[in-house]
């Protein structure tokens, strides 16, 4: 359990066990400490084999949520062992110790009266009255608590500026936060407090016993300046005027403002606040393709175990990662991550979403069975869910891409005709288009893949018949095809296997248009052997008179 997932109201009055390694360590100093300069006593020790904290919650006015140490614990599942300090010890800590630790409650049987007294200074030494008490438990106002100071909240105030700046309110007019400590509920939109950091603006507020008026807007508290402007709903205000900047296309002040929401979410503890300023300053960097600023961006966030506050912004990062073409492994990581999250009825769009990504990056690394069995666990999905949507033919097209780069175009064909059926059904014009070109193309692909199925079958009848001339002639076909597939490596291979054969059976006409055709060939490959070949096949074909072999040499120079 850690602090943050907790409202302070969850451990206030009450014990509770504290993992820390780092003050249990402290325990271990204080006794190195204590034998070089005897504060506690030589025969004071503190209890060196514990593993947590015992320790009573209580709000310090002034300090925060504190946490007055009772004992220390030797923690298992099974069993728990208190080991008291030293009578002359007292040890309280501020909750900002334990930022990065987690706690349990103890269970209920535990046995805390020894501590009583030590409870009881905590209780009467640290109550402010009713008032006080009834505003901690004002659920109200919670979003505007500091997270450290619950007596503390953000209060904003608005006054128009002297000279106009621009016609954005923030040209307009000037606010300011302050932190006020809340003393009081006077009515159910209003609370009294007192100031603690004055205003570098003259608001026209008399702050002389610096208690004030708050008012309980729908996104912030604030002091009624009387000023026209909706200070209650501030964000709304800076969300309209980014709208504004987006339609005048000035991204530098959408990038501004999204900012200063961040850091008005991060100082007022507002997590949906902060995290969407992060998401949409990361996005806008993402488009302008500055990467490296955009993951900085994304590392202010807490994005190491994903939650349903933040897997947008780890689909965000990953889809960075694959951008950049860089840390593949670490961008899988975090789809899989982001799928295991969203693999839920209420969540198909964002599981579906985390699938495709991981796909790509299975594609980029060179998976082919991971990527297929990606691509067909989206399909059971979509089946499973009686949807034919966008996402779903678009998931079609990208596979069946995907399979015609690997050559199986059979596999294609039949992913493109489920396509063109959905695409039909759900009268998408575009999906249709691109289904049937699609499967034009791959059908052509096909063909020229089946092509070289049957030239094997011809050559393996030739070489039973012993017929060498159709051999040959066979050989010569293929290259062409092979040629045609694009497959320059292939094709050189083949050739070079003809000029043998025709070497080998003295047919000088194959020999000299399979050696121009490597003359032909090597100038994509290995321009530094086209001379050799050119050459031998000149003197070859001016030697037997082949008039069509020279004039494709001609051609080739």
């Amino acid at each position: 359990m850690e602090f943050k997932d907790y409202s302070f109201r969850d451990y206030l009055y009450k014990p509770i066990i504290i993992f820390s390694k780092s003050e249990i360590e402290n325990f271990k100093k204080l006794n190195n400490k204590n034998q070089e300069e005897n504060i506690f006593g030589k025969d004071t020790n503190f209890y060196e084999g514990g593993n947590s904290i015992l320790a009573y919650g209580y709000n310090d006015h002034t300090a925060g949520t504190s946490f007055k140490a009772l004992a220390i614990c030797e923690y298992n599942e099974e069993d728990i062992k208190l080991f008291d300090l030293p009578d002359s010890f007292m040890m309280t800590y501020r909750k900002e110790t334990f930022s990065n630790d987690s706690f349990i409650f103890p269970p209920d049987d535990l046995d805390t009266k020894p501590y009583s007294k030590m409870i009881e200074i905590a209780n009467e030494g640290y109550y402010y009255g009713k008032d006080v008490e009834a505003i901690r438990n004002f659920e109200k106002i919670d979003k505007f608590r500091h997270d450290d100071y619950p007596d503390d909240i953000a209060v904003f105030l608005a006054k128009e500026k002297d000279k106009i700046e621009s016609e954005d309110f923030f040209g307009k007019y000037d606010i300011e936060m302050i932190w006020v400590r809340t003393e009081k509920i006077k009515t159910d939109t209003i609370i009294q407090g007192t100031i603690l950091n004055y205003p570098v603006n003259d608001f026209g507020i008399n702050f002389e016993n610096s208690i004030v008026d708050v008012h309980i807007g729908n996104e912030v508290c604030y002091i009624d300046t009387q000023v026209p402007l909706d200070i209650g709903n501030y964000f709304q205000l800076i969300y309209k005027q980014i709208e504004n900047f987006k339609t005048e296309g000035n991204y530098e002040e959408v990038f501004y403002y999204y900012n200063e929401l961040k850091n008005l979410g991060n100082l007022i503890n507002d997590k949906n606040i902060f995290l969407d300023a992060v998401f949409n300053q990361s996005l806008l960097l993402l488009q302008s393709e500055q990467h490296d600023f955009a993951l900085e961006i994304l590392d202010e966030a807490d994005l190491d175990d994903v939650n349903e506050d933040n897997f947008h912004l780890l689909s965000l990062k990953g889809q960075i990662l694959i951008q950049k073409d860089e840390s593949l492994e670490k961008a899988l990581e975090i789809y899989e991550k982001v799928a295991t999250h969203c693999k839920n009825p209420g969540k198909i769009v964002n599981f579906v979403d985390a699938l495709t990504n991981q796909a790509i990056v299975y594609k980029k690394l060179g998976y082919f069975n991971e990527t297929l069995d990606i691509y067909e666990k989206i399909e059971d999905i979509y089946r499973n869910n009686d949807i034919d949507d966008e996402m779903y033919l678009n998931t079609l097209r990208n596979k069946s891409i995907f399979l015609r780069e690997f050559e199986k175009y059979s596999e294609a064909i039949e992913t493109l005709k489920i396509m063109e059926s959905i695409a039909k059904r759900v009268n998408s014009a575009d999906f249709l288009n691109d289904s049937r070109f699609l499967l034009k193309d791959t059908f052509n692909l096909l063909k020229k893949d089946n092509v070289l199925g049957f030239f094997e079958s011809s050559e393996k009848l030739y070489d039973k018949n012993n017929d060498i001339e159709s051999h040959l002639r066979s050989d010569f076909k293929k290259i062409f095809v092979l040629f045609n597939k694009d497959d320059f490596g292939e094709c050189l291979v083949a050739n070079r296997k003809l000029i043998k054969s025709s070497k080998k059976q003295d047919n000088y006409l194959f020999l000299a248009y399979s050696l121009a055709f490597e003359c032909f060939l090597l100038k994509y490959i290995s321009p530094d052997v086209v001379y050799h070949s050119k050459k031998e096949s000149y003197e070859l074909s001016k030697k037997h008179e082949l008039k069509e072999v020279l004039k494709f040499l001609d051609d080739i120079s």
